[in-house]
């Protein structure tokens, strides 16, 4: 009988230390996964903040006002078009008007592009 009852008293004894370390070892997981909680909504918090504040900075009507301001870049005025007619072509990439064909230009472009590759 004594035997027994030290038995079942040194079971006892083993399963409350286990029960206590696996009581702390739970303990300092919900204290890692609050942590964690609390990174992740301060993460979320400031990715709201980006995106609010790179809505503000991309207002069409700031950029136009950085573009002219800091690029100096304004709408173009009439007197900066001309007609396509008016743009003289290159003699060594256009050649149409003195009977080179497209194919012939084609070739000799590929042939400069491979020999300066080799």
């Amino acid at each position: 009988m004594l035997r027994y009852t030290i038995i079942c008293l040194s079971i006892a004894i083993i399963t409350g230390m286990g029960l206590n370390i696996l009581s702390s070892l739970i303990e300092s997981r919900q204290k890692e996964l609050e942590n964690i909680s609390k990174l992740i909504i301060s993460e979320v918090n400031r990715i709201n903040i980006l995106k609010a504040e790179w809505a503000f900075q991309t207002q069409p009507a700031k950029l136009q006002k950085h573009a002219e301001n800091i690029l100096m870049m304004t709408n173009p005025k009439e007197n900066q078009f001309i007609k396509i007619s008016e743009v003289p072509l290159r003699d060594s990439a256009w050649k149409m008007n003195r009977g080179v064909s497209n194919k012939q230009l084609i070739n000799t472009n590929f042939a400069k592009i491979t020999f300066l590759t080799n």
